[in-house]
């Protein structure tokens, strides 16, 4: 399993990105999944997916288990936008890809906890497909925001990237994982919440 982290200056760049991947990736005959943790960003992903001509089902509530299945169980290419949290291991233990199926996995922001993103993770590695993921980011937003911003910005401005370009390094890698360990330090519960920015206000204020 391949995973990347691409960090964009931006949500419009992140976003315009996101549904680029997954144009292209639908083109090549990949299953593309993409997921959010929180969901006020589905409505976003949703418009910048439209926008991309990237016709994408949605699933949102535990009542969509069964559609996620069949698409994960099918052999078509699809583009499938899945609140993260309604996975699990277990509620995909049923589901067998079809053999030699190739699936993409978009994350489009990072979870403020290292639990968060790992349990997309946990999910991707039960189930028997060949699959890469990508998580993505943006400096605006709340986890670069208050944990280890200045560091990526640095290096953004050395490399003198574009503002629809993104890095991609160890070093962004290494950032995001020890400000999420810092954030796991610091919180005072991990209760749900419906958007990072709330997250933060409900268990880091």
């Amino acid at each position: 399993m391949n995973v990347e982290h691409r960090i964009f200056p931006s949500t419009s760049a992140r976003m315009a990105a996101i549904a680029r991947e997954a144009r292209d990736l639908l083109g090549q005959g990949c299953g593309v999944m993409v997921a959010t943790h929180f969901s006020s960003d589905l409505p976003v992903v949703e418009q910048a997916l439209s926008s991309a001509g990237v016709a994408a089902s949605t699933f949102a509530t535990p009542f969509d288990l069964q559609g996620i299945a069949d698409v994960l169980a099918g052999d078509a290419p699809f583009a499938a936008l899945v609140l993260a949290k309604l996975l699990s291991p277990q509620s995909l233990a049923g589901v067998r890809p079809t053999t030699g199926r190739q699936l993409a996995w978009i994350v489009a922001q990072h979870h403020p906890t290292v639990a968060g993103d790992e349990a997309i993770l946990e999910i991707v590695r039960a189930l028997p497909a060949t699959s890469m993921v990508c998580f993505y980011d943006s400096l605006d937003t709340p986890l670069f925001l208050r944990f280890g911003g200045e560091r990526v910005q640095h290096l953004w401005a050395g490399l003198n990237l574009e503002q629809d370009q993104c890095v991609s390094h160890p070093i962004v890698t290494r950032t995001i994982r020890q400000a999420q360990e810092k954030i796991a330090k610091q919180a005072r519960s991990n209760l749900d919440a419906a958007s990072a920015e709330a997250w933060f206000r409900q268990n880091l204020s």
